[in-house]
């Protein structure tokens, strides 16, 4: 009989051992799929998250939205939620572009011009640069200065090891720039630059966006059927208003002060086709570092 308890007591301290390390094994798995998760979020602007920069977006747009500190480019699509991001860095100066030469990206909205493929230019420019409209209207009120501001890859993928390495472009690895490109319509699609991401004010956004609304239709540069196509974004202390006309876009530069609101410039463009790109969003490249 003692030898039959002992027994038991050894089969009972065995299974209290195995349970043990069971336990211990999901716990590590737990918090390693955790960590998993977490890396995965940091990359994600929680969706329905407002930035700042973002007063409206209009039915079916998109915004290519850079943070300069992450580094990083969201992807932000309707229902203001990430559907892609792209590990990306900016110019070796921190702060808004001022002046030609002072190393800095530009901040606020722009919108893209031309595409150029990278066979037309030197190697450090990757497989593709976008040009970007800097200086806009507002830009040049401002009487800031400067030109030639892209978003393109890059001949050397360990420079984007440093998150501020170029002269004031935004700079990606040349297959993920090829996917960004997917996203793109020339003339349509705005890039946000901002150096930190900071939620905005539904309450303010709401705000800014009936008095952009009713003066854009007062001034008859709007029709009221227009307003839900209709895009608003925050540019320095001024503000970019934008609408789909069929195959063209309409921006409206605009500023308020204590007078109320005015037209500081406008613009029409022609809207490219989406992408055209040698890459698709999931597929690998065509003849990627042929030049």
């Amino acid at each position: 009989m003692r030898q039959s308890d002992s027994d038991n007591h050894g089969a009972v301290a065995a299974k209290k051992r195995i349970l043990r390390y069971i336990i211990l094994f999901l716990v590590f798995l737990v918090v390693l799929i955790l960590s998993f998760v977490k890396v995965d979020a940091s990359n994600v602007i929680e969706k329905g998250y407002l930035a700042s920069n973002i007063i409206k977006l209009g039915e079916g747009a998109e915004v290519l939205f850079v943070v300069k500190s992450k580094p990083g480019l969201y992807v932000i699509g309707e229902g203001l939620e990430t559907i892609g991001f792209f590990h990306v860095i900016s110019g070796k100066a921190k702060g808004d572009k001022l002046r030609r030469g002072d190393l800095k990206t530009p901040e606020g909205t722009y919108f893209f011009v031309e595409s150029i493929d990278g066979k037309e230019l030197p190697g450090r420019y990757g497989v593709l640069a976008v040009v970007m409209d800097y200086p806009n209207p507002i830009d040049k009120l401002a009487k800031k200065t400067g030109s030639g501001i892209w978003l393109h890859g890059t001949d050397d993928p360990p420079r984007l090891k440093r998150p501020r390495e170029s002269k004031g472009c935004v700079v990606g690895l040349d297959d993920d720039v090829l996917r960004i490109i997917n996203y793109i319509e020339i003339g349509r699609t705005p890039i946000i630059v901002v150096e930190d991401l900071t939620r905005g004010s539904l309450e303010e956004a709401k705000r800014i966006e009936k008095e952009v609304l009713e003066f854009l239709i007062k001034k008859d540069f709007l029709k009221i059927r227009e307003k839900d196509s209709l895009s608003i974004f925050r540019h320095g202390t001024g503000f970019v208003a934008t609408v789909m006309r069929g195959e063209r876009t309409t921006r409206f530069y605009l500023d308020k002060n204590k007078a109320g609101w005015s037209l500081i410039g406008k613009k029409t463009q022609g809207i490219k086709g989406r992408s055209q790109s040698l890459l698709d969003a999931k597929k690998k490249a065509k003849d990627l570092y042929k030049r």
